[in-house]
């Protein structure tokens, strides 16, 4: 047998089909390669949808709004600039520091510096609420609540009076704080901030005012406070100091 009729036999034996080769991979684009996947974003839209955004948020840090807007004020500059020029910060510390004013009949005489973010003129940081003691059960107990449910990091309490007039008996001095001024809430839930110092103003204010520093550890409800004690050199405590790590920071 001719050897070209072997071969034409041999090769009609086999099977010259093969699998189908796979698909080479589509050639990716310049926008593709560089691009990270598309995820919303508030900077993705446009500034004008974000304006109209912003008009539904708030850097109030009360208990109704809480903190959630204030990671969209720190998240970056651009964020940062155009919240500061549209929203009201200081008509709406304004308004809500005279809201709490009215709660208690003695308001007129309460006063409140609101205390500003060293990063931010716009993020209120704590509140200085000064309060004429007259007798020692006349807390703005409405007022305190109040502020004492805010998301801040200090309030400070400054109880006026004068030398041996209109001041807390028994003592003169801070050892007749009634509870009701600061642990009440706390065993009620209704404390947010990590920070509350409450002073006699003229006592922590004169010579020789801060001198002793006592740390007790305080736990009612669920929320551990440390208690730090500030004596002047005669023993009169002057002020007291409440800090709870686990609360609200910014």
């Amino acid at each position: 047998m001719p050897t070209t009729t072997v071969l034409q036999r041999f090769l009609s034996t086999l099977s010259l089909s093969a699998p189908p080769l796979p698909a080479p991979p589509a050639v990716a684009t310049m926008d593709e390669t560089t691009r990270a996947p598309h995820r919303a974003s508030l900077l993705g839209i446009p500034p004008e949808l974000r304006l109209h955004i912003y008009d539904c948020m708030s850097l109030w840090p009360g208990p109704e709004a809480g903190t959630q807007w204030i990671g969209a004020y720190c998240a970056c500059r651009t964020l940062c600039r155009e919240m500061q020029a549209h929203l009201p910060f200081e008509r709406e510390i304004a308004s809500n520091l005279e809201r709490m004013r009215g709660q208690h009949e003695m308001g007129d005489a309460i006063s409140f510096s609101p205390i500003f973010s060293l990063w931010s003129s716009c993020f209120l940081s704590g509140i200085i609420l000064t309060i004429p003691i007259r007798h020692h059960d006349m807390y703005p107990t409405s007022v305190l609540q109040s502020v004492y449910e805010l998301y801040l990091n200090h309030v400070m309490v400054k109880l006026q009076g004068t030398m041996g007039v209109d001041v807390l008996p028994p003592y003169g001095d801070l050892k007749s704080l009634d509870r009701q001024a600061f642990m009440g809430y706390v065993a009620s839930g209704k404390v947010n901030c990590k920070r509350v110092t409450i002073s006699i103003e003229y006592l922590a204010n004169a010579d020789g005012g801060r001198e002793k520093f006592t740390d007790l550890d305080n736990f009612e409800g669920n929320i551990p406070y440390t208690l730090t004690i500030v004596q002047d050199s005669r023993g009169k405590q002057t002020e007291k100091s409440f800090f709870s790590p686990s609360r609200f920071r910014p």
